[in-house]
């Protein structure tokens, strides 16, 4: 296992540093406390805390005010470079939790969607995987292959125990577009 290298935080230069592991530092320094004068501040390892998404983010401080940054993209930022105009951080293991180096890259929002779709994270879920599915992916490709030879509504929605409204929007795919898209 190759040793854990650090790299300079982009805009807090000298005092933080992010690993190529996703893990954040602070850096031992001098600083101008108002009432003690000049104190040091000694170095330590950030606790890492979730955001609303489910991203590792760090709270990083410079003079009296504080910035929220997420961890993955100080680590691509730091070992990368800056993120390309309309481009992302793509997690390639799909894990939203792993900001190691290795796992990261930019890349489009295409690219992260296919990555999303591929690792079974869609947001929101989309077909069976949907908390709200009543219906898979051979039932709704059934009720159109029996619309389109012809059957009634009525009878498919009997069939499947669905309304004719669902069968209706199966059919006209409005609903479930996205399976056997061309």
């Amino acid at each position: 296992m190759s040793e854990e290298r650090w790299l300079p935080v982009v805009g807090f230069e000298g005092v933080y540093e992010v690993s190529d592991l996703g893990r954040v530092r602070s850096l031992e320094r001098f600083i101008d406390h108002k009432i003690r004068g000049r104190v040091i501040r000694w170095g330590t390892m950030l606790k890492l805390h979730f955001n609303p998404s489910g991203y590792w983010r760090v709270t990083l401080h410079r003079g009296r005010s504080q910035f929220y940054r997420l961890v993955h993209r100080m680590v691509l930022e730091a070992f990368v470079g800056q993120c390309p105009e309309g481009w992302e951080c793509r997690h390639l293991n799909g894990v939203r939790t792993d900001a190691r180096l290795e796992n990261l890259c930019w890349g489009t929002k295409v690219e992260n969607a296919a990555d999303r779709d591929r690792h079974g994270r869609r947001n929101p879920p989309r077909g069976e995987i949907s908390g709200t599915a009543k219906l898979n992916r051979v039932q709704v490709r059934q009720i159109r292959e029996l619309r389109s030879e012809g059957m009634l509504t009525r009878e498919i929605a009997v069939r499947f125990g669905v309304s004719r409204p669902t069968v209706s929007v199966i059919c006209s795919r409005k609903t479930w577009a996205w399976l056997d898209a061309a």
